[in-house]
């Protein structure tokens, strides 16, 4: 499998990278932690659908989506209907990301657009950590910055209308995929959302009749990222700033469309 961490020895015996990881995590640390992880990093296709993670599952290794791979964290209820609780793209990670652990995940990981994940085995994980302190530390502001979207994601629920949450939702999805083209079913948003499928038809619908988006078979499209960032809640703010503050420059911000 690819590796995009390789080193080159110029001959002035200074090592430079080769090419930067496709994770923006990974792509924040140093050369020396990096090396770190090299040895048994490896990346590996992902597919639509495809499940990392089962809530019994105890991780093995942690996985970083690289650029364009989003994937989602779902909570498994009582009736075997999952809900998302948040998605993770390039700006983060999933997994074993403390190294070995006995205890099993509790979510599932699912994979919503397909691409590529770097995978790092749990020991090697977790012998790079101790070895490293700002490695520790950079992961540490990670989590704290991830939990915080997960209860900003919690209290939305509670809180916000249907088309607020959806609104927001594709904003999130159009910041890690860069594109305003959304690989989405209005099936898939309604189960991500935890509602009625006729009641994202009517909430996608009230938005293309806005211009905010168009439907497409199997896809959405924001037509003015402007007008629908007003439709969202604050939300979408929060968690920008939730990152900004604690992990500067990872997650990423889609420009606005007209």
């Amino acid at each position: 499998m690819l590796d995009e961490s390789k080193t080159i020895d110029t001959p002035a015996g200074v090592r430079v990278r080769a090419a930067a990881p496709g994770n923006h995590l990974l792509r924040a640390l140093g050369q020396d932690d990096l090396d770190l992880l090299s040895p048994d990093r490896r990346q590996e296709p992902v597919i639509p659908g495809q499940i990392l993670l089962e809530p019994r599952d105890v991780p093995e290794d942690a996985f970083f989506p690289v650029e364009g791979t989003v994937l989602s964290i779902l909570a498994v209820t009582a009736d075997r209907k999952p809900v998302e609780t948040t998605m993770i793209g390039a700006e983060g990670a999933v997994g074993a990301l403390f190294g070995p652990q006995a205890a099993a995940y509790g979510f599932r990981v699912q994979v919503l657009t397909g691409g590529g994940v770097l995978r790092v085995p749990a020991a090697r994980l977790g012998a790079a950590l101790d070895a490293s302190p700002p490695l520790r530390a950079q992961l540490g502001r990670y989590v704290a910055a991830l939990l915080g979207q997960v209860q900003i994601g919690v209290a939305c629920a509670a809180l916000h209308t249907v088309e607020a949450r959806a609104a927001r939702w594709m904003l999130d999805l159009q910041d890690r995929l860069g594109d305003r083209s959304l690989p989405l079913t209005q099936e898939a948003l309604a189960d991500l959302l935890g509602v009625r499928r006729t009641t994202i038809t009517r909430v996608v619908a009230a938005l293309e009749a806005r211009g905010l988006v168009r439907h497409r078979r199997g896809r959405i499209i924001v037509m003015d990222r402007t007008g629908l960032e007003r439709a969202s809640c604050e939300c979408h703010t929060l968690a920008h700033d939730q990152f900004d503050a604690l992990t500067p420059d990872l997650y990423p911000r889609a420009a606005a469309t007209a």
